[in-house]
């Protein structure tokens, strides 16, 4: 008997280890002219459909909202292959909610650093170069700001412009609408 429930709980160890689990889950769904709708874990996988993503060349932008005891965020991130550049031009950027519109000072991104288990970062100001810089497959450079403090149903980022690699590009008006469901997470990924 002893041997059979070592042999129960080393299976169910191995199937937990290795699985994914149903939860529901109130997320922030992106939509966005000249964007793809991707999941956030498991390299795109399984989650919730929360992350915008415009692609230009060796750079990806991505946007997403997200919302932790009330006050919602706003990601904005860029991963960057290859030898290439963004600059993030000084300009305003305007969240709209059902009840206001914010101008969001954006005054840098910072590039992280992965070393092991740490993360680390470096600070870029706005109208500097971020550029990839190590031996890894990309680098990726993050910022979030507070959108809002009271919960909120759906937003609008306003259009803004980025320079990709020597050239002009521009974000269009992006919406991110507030959705609940039952959805597949990762327990090992």
């Amino acid at each position: 008997m002893e041997k059979i429930i070592k042999l129960i709980t080393i299976v169910l160890m191995a199937f937990t280890l290795s699985s994914c689990v149903v939860l529901h889950e109130e997320y922030f769904f992106p939509k966005a002219i000249g964007g793809k709708v991707e999941k956030e874990w498991c390299r795109g996988h399984v989650g919730v459909d929360n992350q915008l993503i415009f692609s230009f060349n060796d750079v990806e932008v991505k946007m997403d909202v997200w919302e932790n005891q009330s006050i919602t965020r706003l990601g904005i991130s860029f991963k960057l292959h290859s030898k290439s550049e963004v600059i993030w031009p000084q300009q305003p950027l305007f969240v709209t909610t059902s009840s206001s519109q914010t101008s969001i000072e954006v005054k840098s991104f910072d590039r992280l650093i992965r070393t092991g288990n740490d993360i680390t970062s470096e600070a870029y100001p706005v109208d500097t170069i971020m550029t990839k810089k190590d031996n890894l497959d990309y680098d990726t450079f993050y910022e979030s700001f507070i959108v809002s403090e009271d919960n909120i149903e759906s937003i609008e980022v306003s259009a803004f412009n980025l320079i990709i690699n020597g050239k002009q590009e521009q974000i269009p008006l992006s919406v991110f609408s507030k959705k609940s469901g039952l959805f597949l997470h990762p327990l090992n990924c």
